[in-house]
């Protein structure tokens, strides 16, 4: 037996969080902002269906989870691996982290529909050693770090996707409907383990 969706009630509420935040129940996620005259005041958005996650700041979008309905469970049998996967919308353009590679600082966008001169496989982590390793390549080198950090003008964000099986990272352009100019999708596919991820950001 199931249950749908819209046969579940949802209390709405409102109530303040200590003395600086206000946390708030609504009938399609719940919000926590930042009470304070701040012009960097932040936002965190819980959106149940579809299923997102929005941390705002100072007006602007700087991370969105699950922006493209993107995440994704395969369970594990004895023909098929398990294997989970998930998208994020940054809203920056220059992308860094997923180290080692031997490759430049800036990582570039892994489809090859903006530009064929671009990689078009995506990063894989996996930590190896690997002898005469292409320069510029996606490979993966001596450490395996799920990290990402998107740098714009005026805002910064990153994710940590903390997962220690072999994971794949795309990245491409994304304009998101809620910002302003273009940013960049950002997706993990692991080859297994659980799903755990951390956002970070600041304008």
């Amino acid at each position: 037996m199931g249950v749908e969706w819209g046969q579940l009630q949802l209390q709405t509420f409102s109530e303040s969080v200590g003395s600086d935040y206000q946390l708030t129940m609504e009938t399609s996620g719940l919000v926590l902002t930042q009470q304070t005259a701040s012009p960097d005041a932040f936002e965190i958005k819980v959106q149940y269906d579809p299923f997102r996650i929005q941390q705002w700041s100072g007006g602007q979008l700087l991370v969105e989870v699950n922006s493209q309905d993107t995440l994704f469970f395969e369970s594990g049998t004895e023909q098929i691996d398990q294997s989970i996967s998930m998208g994020f919308f940054i809203n920056a353009q220059n992308l860094y982290g997923i180290p080692a590679r031997a490759a430049t600082f800036r990582l570039n966008y892994t489809n090859n529909e903006t530009d064929p001169s671009q990689p078009s496989n995506p990063y894989r982590l996996w930590n190896q050693d690997m002898f005469n390793h292409p320069w510029g390549s996606t490979w993966p080198l001596y450490g395996a770090i799920p990290y990402i950090l998107g740098q714009a003008a005026s805002q910064t964000a990153s994710i940590a996707w903390i997962n220690s099986a072999e994971t794949f990272v795309d990245l491409f352009p994304y304009v998101n409907s809620q910002t302003v100019g273009s940013g960049s999708h950002v997706s993990f596919t692991s080859e297994g383990g659980f799903m755990e991820i951390f956002v970070f950001g600041s304008n």
